[in-house]
């Protein structure tokens, strides 16, 4: 997914500015939300990503 340049830019903040327990949650949030795009390539038959 391409995501704009001013989302980036608001998760390069977000991470910059964040402490451990919120980097923590970002790093959950974010394995969460590649599993469930995997799940959905998976049920989609789509390998190649």
């Amino acid at each position: 997914m391409n995501r704009s340049p001013r989302h980036r830019q608001y998760n390069e903040v977000q991470i910059k500015t964040a402490n451990k327990g919120q980097l923590i949650v970002l790093l959950y949030q974010g394995a969460l939300r590649n599993m469930r795009k995997a799940l959905l390539q998976l049920e989609e038959k789509d390998m190649e990503g």
